[in-house]
């Protein structure tokens, strides 16, 4: 007898219209988080968060279900590589920020978002048509291909939004640290002058004759003259 399907084609379709609303939602507050045009280490944490995310995810789903469902299509030395499969993931994240910005550069969480959901269908369009996904695998068998590679779609979306919301909060944290550590940067003020300077600034009269050479030289230069001294040894008629 048949074992009967654990997930139906109805139930994929719904976990579709949820997988939407999150991956909208989430995208939308990585929108707003995410300013042009970016933090300046928002690439690097892209490329670390998502390849820890995605190297967990595939250890995490090789080991829990390889023998009811990734064991029938896989062979058996994929369950010990899906942890590094992460670190394409992650390359391919730095990737898509790298060209979504140079497509979009107003408004590049969308089209990352929109890569990152399309990077589901080269590896999902293999595991159904090239591995029979669908068939050896009692957890979805007999479920519609459509629904199972929309479903997709929508789930890696939702995947990116969360690597990019962390990517981008670490990115600032990390910014911070390293200007709080920056000598002469303090409460986001960089190279103020000095108190000293600001008081001399002030107290300098504008009809003062001082020069650059100091208050001294310049007293000295405006009290003497040469024709003065001239008249003190020389009286008037004595020429």
């Amino acid at each position: 007898m048949e074992p009967q399907t654990a997930v139906t084609t109805s139930q994929m379709w719904t976990a579709t219209l949820v997988a939407a609303v999150v991956a909208l939602v989430l995208g939308l507050v990585a929108h707003l988080l995410v300013r042009r045009p970016g933090p300046r280490l928002l690439p690097r944490f892209l490329l670390g968060i998502g390849a820890l995310w995605f190297g967990a995810l595939y250890a995490w789903a090789a080991w829990t279900f390889w023998d009811t469902c990734y064991g029938a299509v896989l062979p058996p030395w994929a369950r010990t590589v899906a942890p590094f499969v992460g670190v394409a993931y992650g390359c391919l994240g730095w990737v898509f920020w790298w060209v979504a910005r140079r497509i979009v550069p107003a408004h590049p969480v969308p089209a990352f978002l929109l890569l990152g959901g399309l990077l589901s269908l080269p590896g999902h369009l293999f595991g159904i048509y090239g591995r029979g996904l669908l068939e050896g695998c009692s957890v979805v068998r007999g479920v519609s291909p459509a629904s199972a590679l929309t479903f997709g779609l929508f789930e890696f979306a939702a995947y990116w939004s969360l690597i990019l919301i962390a990517a981008t909060l670490a990115s600032r944290l990390a910014s911070r640290m390293a200007a709080a550590r920056r000598p002469g940067v303090s409460h986001g003020i960089r190279d103020s002058p000095s108190s000293s300077t600001l008081v001399g600034r002030k107290h300098r009269d504008p009809r003062s004759p001082e020069k650059a050479t100091g208050g001294l030289q310049g007293e000295s230069a405006a009290t003497y003259s040469p024709t003065e001294e001239a008249r003190q040894y020389h009286p008037r008629g004595e020429a």
